[in-house]
């Protein structure tokens, strides 16, 4: 019994708001739970949209040197696939005698 006291005693207030409303103590429906327990107001509604732009300004910032890189790579390996093209429709041309079939072969590679 000593023990039941002590956990109903640790709980803090997310968790006993939570434990009312939905029956559950999970931690992100705790979340959840304050965040519709506020009323909205306009000051929050502007809160909470400032936070989540702020958040999506974060994540973009930190994913553009992966973006940078993965553009500089296309650009490269398109060069490489161009390059290659030539060369292949210049070996198929010495190959074979018709036009048409050295440039769909160089297509094709």
């Amino acid at each position: 019994m000593a023990q039941t006291k002590k956990s109903e005693a640790a709980t803090t207030p997310v968790q006993q708001v939570t434990e009312t409303s939905t029956g559950n103590s999970v931690g992100s429906n705790a979340v959840e739970t304050e965040i519709q327990a506020e009323p909205l107001t306009v000051e929050r509604v502007a809160e909470l949209l400032h936070d989540k732009m702020i958040s999506w300004f974060d994540t973009g910032v930190a994913l553009l040197p992966n973006l940078l890189i993965a553009i500089c790579l296309f650009f490269i390996f398109h060069a490489i696939g161009a390059i290659v093209g030539r060369a292949a429709l210049r070996a198929f041309k010495k190959a074979f005698d018709l036009q048409a079939v050295a440039s769909l072969m160089a297509v094709i590679v």
